[in-house]
């Protein structure tokens, strides 16, 4: 889902406009170019040839941006497998938020519900401590700055990723819900080191 994220300049938009703090940055719900997404998602599933949209996160030292469209791969040939992968993928909006700013976010999540109609098997992977996830995203940071990319700092990384582990808590629970759905689920629990358990 990643790939499918608003441009730099219209995330910047997007956050100018908003005064809620989750839509400032990329990632929550709001903040993919959805039409983009069921495009894509439409081509694949009807073997045509496609563009595969691509997300730096490196540019704007670490804010992202897409990538220029000539870049793109361009898939010509029926895919036998595709994977949809996304940290918000099946989240089940809620009724009962506090936090107003979720709310607005909970809006937003129904819009995606259209994409899991292109899903056929469905896996789960809960990290055991929510709070793993801060930890990866800041290594991520720091393995694309060790390759000589542009990179948030460590710190930049940490304020960044902490502003999803209210989403993580609202959330996760729902994903058993969801779960339910699919004929074909499989749901994988993942230690510290990024491995199952």
């Amino acid at each position: 889902m990643d790939d499918f994220y608003l441009t730099n300049s219209d995330q910047k938009r997007l956050a100018s406009l908003s005064k809620n703090p989750y839509l400032k940055q990329r990632g929550y719900p709001g903040t993919h170019d959805l039409p983009l997404g069921l495009t894509t998602l439409n081509k694949l599933k009807n073997a045509e040839p496609c563009a595969l949209p691509v997300y730096d996160k490196s540019k704007y030292q670490g804010q992202g941006d897409r990538a220029d469209e000539s870049s793109w791969p361009l898939i010509d040939a029926p895919q036998e497998i595709v994977i949809l992968e996304g940290w918000m993928l099946g989240f089940v909006p809620q009724t009962k938020v506090k936090d107003s700013h979720l709310n607005e976010i909970n809006e937003y999540l129904k819009d995606y519900e259209v994409w899991l109609n292109f899903i056929n098997l469905f896996i789960i992977l809960t990290p055991k401590k929510i709070n793993y996830v801060i930890d990866w995203r800041v290594e991520a940071e720091k393995n694309r700055s060790k390759q000589g990319q542009e990179s948030m700092s460590e710190e930049e990384a940490y304020s960044y990723i902490k502003n999803f582990i209210p989403a993580y808590e609202l959330y996760s629970s729902s994903l058993k819900s969801r779960a339910s759905q699919f004929s074909k689920c499989l749901t994988f629990e993942i230690g510290e080191n990024r491995l199952p358990l």
